[in-house]
């Protein structure tokens, strides 16, 4: 009995030490949150050291940021500067007015219309200005009265992506109803 009871304790032992030694060297899990274009974005990291995730964080959360201010729809990057998008929709509001605008911003453009074109048109982010009219390009949700005639003169505009010209590190729409 005693030598049964010796070997159980023994494997007891051996689990528990195992089990500590798994839990012990088990690699670190970093976590952090940021709130960026609306919504909130979590970072998990695992395997790192805490100071390496934390950095690896720091870069990517600035990353999201920078992007935040260049690519915002609606919201000025500040009191007297709109982002990079804000200032070309002003530009296509002008119509056939060229903006110079980032290799970024080309390339998003660029895939917005192959998209746009993959889906026969059922992607189409020129129609800010009837989401705007619903109420959603802002950060507080309100509910709002929704104007019949103006949606419909929005929608028969038909802004697409073919609307916007890119040439030369510029754009700009032959639509005045396009806004991303």
């Amino acid at each position: 009995m005693r030598k049964g009871l010796s070997t159980v304790l023994t494997v007891a032992i051996c689990c528990i030490a195992i089990l500590g030694f798994i839990v012990y060297n088990k690699p670190p899990l970093y976590h952090s949150q940021s709130y960026v274009f609306g919504t909130l974005v979590d970072i998990s990291i695992y395997g790192e050291p805490e100071e390496r995730a934390k950095s690896l964080s720091n870069e990517i959360m600035q990353d999201f940021q920078h992007l935040h201010h260049q690519l915002h729809a609606w919201k000025p990057v500040s009191e007297n500067q709109v982002s990079e998008l804000g200032a070309l929709n002003l530009a296509f509001a002008s119509q056939n007015k060229p903006l110079n605008i980032s290799p970024l911003m080309i390339e998003v453009l660029q895939d917005a219309t192959k998209l746009s074109k993959q889906s026969n048109g059922l992607f189409n982010p020129t129609i800010g200005h009837l989401i705007g009219t619903w109420g959603f390009q802002a950060d507080e949700f309100a509910a709002t009265s929704v104007d019949d005639k103006k949606i419909s003169a929005l929608v028969s505009a038909n802004p697409s992506m073919d609307d916007i010209v890119v040439t030369n590190n510029s754009a700009y729409s032959t639509n005045s109803s396009v806004k991303l």
